[in-house]
């Protein structure tokens, strides 16, 4: 499901204009590894990366189906605003069942690219690749939760409220991406 998903991903990717795409479907079937041995050299699989207009988009996809909830399990005390995110569950048979957070994941995947491009704008999604999933509590996650669909439309939604980088920019953040790949 986790292939099947993050090809759906790449498909709808090929629509994004302007911008380079880094994902195993561009990678001869192999996972997009990161490692900046200078920032705590631990290597990251990162699902996809675009480069372009607004600086890099990361992308995490996930092949849940069903119903997810994520709940306000975050909250520090009445009056304060949801930290993080909060507990995610997946609703089967019945029962909720927990489910990994990817918030830490995809935190991890934003510092080891910001450790590599410097202070060009890194934007994360949390890309929900399967269209018979229903999230519930999307407001509760500091990470823009987007299905499939509506993916392109969203960073589209970015050229809108963000400065454009340079041309220059653009290139040497691809380089430095493509010189940290292992």
């Amino acid at each position: 499901a986790g292939d099947k998903g993050e090809d759906n991903v790449s498909y709808a990717l090929r629509y994004l204009d302007g911008y380079t795409v880094l994902d195993r479907n561009g990678n001869a079937g192999k996972p997009i590894k990161l490692l900046n041995s200078d920032y705590i050299g631990e290597e990251q699989e990162i699902d996809h990366i675009a480069i372009g207009k607004v600086g890099i988009i990361h992308i995490e996809t996930k092949a849940y189906s069903g119903k997810i909830i994520i709940d306000e399990s975050g909250l520090i005390s009445s009056n304060a605003i949801a930290a993080e995110s909060g507990n995610w569950s997946r609703e089967k048979d019945g029962d909720y069942i927990g489910i990994e957070n990817p918030l830490q994941q995809v935190r991890r995947h934003e510092k080891v690219i910001k450790s590599i491009v410097g202070d060009i704008p890194v934007y994360s999604f949390i890309c929900i690749a399967r269209e018979n999933a229903i999230i519930q509590g999307i407001n509760y996650s500091k990470i823009p939760i987007v299905k499939t669909d509506m993916l392109v439309e969203r960073i589209e939604e970015l050229e809108e409220n963000n400065k454009f980088i340079s041309d220059e920019d653009i290139k040497k953040s691809y380089e430095l991406i493509c010189n940290h790949l292992i």
